[in-house]
């Protein structure tokens, strides 16, 4: 098998299930939002983590009064992984 070059980086967003391997075989890596345990939806974004956010950003020290939601974090943390200077610092 010939392995062609591929793209450093390469970003796809859905609200689907994705095939990892739309690049090439092993080459993805997929950070759902939730995932389903015995049936059950259940959030990728902990509860502790949930109550880390909002004890970090609580309304009130200057900050514009948002509410906090695990969407909201999964959201934040997918832009910050993806930001060009978080990516260039951490090679």
């Amino acid at each position: 098998m010939v392995v062609e070059d591929r793209a450093e980086f390469a970003l796809v967003a859905t609200d689907r299930v994705p095939n990892k391997d739309m690049f090439l075989p092993s080459a993805g890596q997929f950070f759902p939002l939730y995932r389903f345990e015995d049936g059950e939806r259940v959030d990728n974004i902990t509860d502790w983590a949930f109550d880390q956010f909002k004890r970090q950003y609580q309304s009130g020290r200057g900050k514009k009064e948002r509410p906090i939601t695990k969407e909201g974090i999964f959201h934040y943390a997918y832009g910050l992984l993806h930001d060009p200077v978080y990516r260039r610092s951490t090679r």
